[in-house]
């Protein structure tokens, strides 16, 4: 499945009179992915730069968070493995007989898949 959005990577340009910032990709021809105008919080444009900052780092953020998320993945199923608790023909975890640390850290990797997985579905969703 090919992205909706801009490929980053993305870079900040000063724009205007120099309270603006464009954030840009790196095709030629700088093609504009996001315009911050006004300085928020007060007329801080410091606010706006920070803003500016975490916006250009979504496409790299993006890729580390997919990465991240399989290797949660493939960590709870060498736990799951390691104690046999994973079933063999559906790859589904058994729990009838876990160890309650066992099952505790299962979970723990189970909610990190689970928001990691609505993260990226937040950024990538229509």
């Amino acid at each position: 499945m090919s992205a909706k959005h801009t490929a980053g990577p993305w870079r900040i340009v000063p724009y205007g009179d120099g309270d603006s910032l464009v954030i840009h990709d790196a095709r030629e021809g700088e093609w504009r992915v996001c315009f911050l105008a006004t300085p928020a919080k007060d007329g801080d444009f410091e606010w706006i730069k920070a803003n500016a900052r975490l916006i250009a780092a979504a496409p790299d953020l993006l890729d580390a968070t997919k990465i991240g998320l399989a290797a949660i993945e493939r960590e709870l199923r060498g736990l799951l493995e390691s104690e046999c608790l994973l079933d063999k023909q559906t790859l589904e975890p058994r729990r009838e007989t876990i160890d309650p640390e066992f099952e505790s850290e299962a979970k723990r990797l189970e909610e990190a898949i689970a928001t990691v997985e609505a993260a990226i579905a937040k950024a990538v969703s229509e």
